[in-house]
């Protein structure tokens, strides 16, 4: 903590022995050993290496820059074959309720840039299962996961939570209470949880499937869908900051057709984006729409798919690492989920946008979510249902960053019995 000491932090990048090449002689070479920080003064270096969860690498040379890299050579050598015995690929999976026999669905999810987990779900955990549920949290720093707590309990059914972080850390937590169809909200200060507020203002008609996003300004954007139209369904969207409190109510779908299932996120800018999916004449078929808003202007809706024949439905959006836009989705043949087709996917360039691209192209393939990594590279999950066998199962698939081919996809789950709701992937900074 000295001022005396230049410091170089690298706590969020996973390919470190590349910036130590960058900083010392000005190469590249491509390991895995994740680097925390160089710490110098004068001709003093530090290295410091995470070797795994639970222990750290350090290296204290008294040198030139020119010679700190050849005295790291060797430990950059250790750090090759300590990478070369890691097999990567993905972890076992978790049962984050524990020991809890309720019947849990709508997880979500969001991760700080270093790491830490945070998720959210309905729980059905009181009788009747039918008439109550709670929603719960745990939060994970990339190791353990910490025992789910209950973060709501009005007595009635709290279902379809979503959940993002702010500036500081603090989970901002959005559902809705089935019993009046209102959309409820709340958040940890670092305290406790503020008392649950109305977004949806408590309409006339039914709240559901609320979705929340937080600027760099710390703004708290919401979308939903609701039916108080003479009982058609429109996206709405409102905000809330601390500094001018909450927006009006803003219906951001086309009052002469429907709009349903939107999803947001915000960008660079402060800019907020949004994909949604609604029935347009004269077929009345769903396709995928989007907007984009910033600070309550909101541009032309933007119809993304035009095969009328065609279901496009439960569209989620993502933003790659250059800002732009990606939209996937699933097609299906009939507005009820039958015959799903396949997994899509749009990347909007400027004005323009590109022609749907094939993420996976077979039957029963519903309710994908992307996200991006560091290398910008787009990775999707999404549901496979067995229709003859009542089952359903995670699948994922990604590709190189800007174009190829999409891997073989991989089953992240074993087949489960019932409905589970949402998939849901996130990605770190790492």
């Amino acid at each position: 903590n000295s001022p005396f000491w230049g410091e170089f932090r690298l706590l969020d990048i996973p390919r470190a022995p590349v910036y130590i090449r960058s900083v010392l002689s000005g190469g590249t070479m491509d390991l895995n050993m994740p680097l925390i920080r160089i710490l110098w003064m004068g001709g003093i270096f530090v290295f410091e290496w995470a070797w795994n969860s639970r222990m750290r690498l350090t290296m204290v040379v008294a040198m030139t820059r020119e010679l700190a890299m050849i005295a790291t050579l060797p430990f950059l050598l250790l750090c090759c074959l300590e990478t070369s015995a890691q097999t990567p690929g993905w972890s076992q999976p978790v049962n984050l309720k524990g020991s809890d026999s309720s019947r849990s669905e709508f997880l979500s999810m969001a991760v700080t840039p270093r790491g830490k987990v945070f998720a959210a779900w309905q729980s059905k955990n009181q009788l009747p299962w039918d008439l109550r549920a709670q929603i719960f949290l745990a939060t994970s720093d990339g190791q353990v996961w910490s025992p789910p707590v209950a973060i709501t309990d009005t007595g009635v059914m709290d279902r379809t939570p979503d959940i993002a972080i702010d500036g500081s850390g603090g989970p901002h937590v959005v559902w809705c209470e089935y019993g009046s169809s209102d959309i409820l909200y709340k958040h940890f200060d670092g305290v406790g949880w503020s008392e649950a507020q109305n977004v949806s203002e408590t309409r006339q008609g039914e709240s559901y499937f609320p979705r929340i996003a937080i600027g760099s300004d710390n703004t708290v954007h919401f979308v939903w869908h609701d039916n108080f139209r003479e009982g058609t369904f429109q996206v709405l969207y409102r905000s809330f900051n601390v500094a001018n409190g909450w927006s009006p109510s803003v219906i951001l779908s086309d009052t002469n057709f429907t709009g349903a299932f939107p999803h947001l996120v915000v960008g660079p800018g402060d800019t907020v984006h949004v994909a949604f999916c609604g029935e347009i004449p004269p077929k009345w078929s769903y396709e995928v729409f989007y907007r984009k808003g910033h600070h309550g202007s909101w541009s032309p809706i933007e119809r993304i798919t035009t095969d009328d024949t065609l279901e496009s439905v439960r569209p989620d959006i993502a933003l790659d690492r250059n800002g732009h836009p990606n939209i996937v989705w699933d097609q299906q043949l009939n507005a009820y989920g039958d015959f799903a087709n396949g997994i899509r996917l749009v990347t909007k360039r400027g004005d323009t946008w590109s022609a749907p691209e094939v993420v996976y192209d077979t039957t029963e393939s519903i309710r994908p979510s992307l996200a991006f990594d560091v290398n910008n590279s787009p990775h999707v999950i999404w549901y496979l249902r067995e229709r003859a066998n009542s089952r359903s199962s995670v699948l994922y698939s990604t590709r190189a960053s800007g174009s190829g081919p999409w891997t073989k996809p991989v089953s992240l789950s074993i087949p489960v019995v019932a409905d589970p709701g949402e998939s849901v992937i996130r990605a770190d900074a790492q």
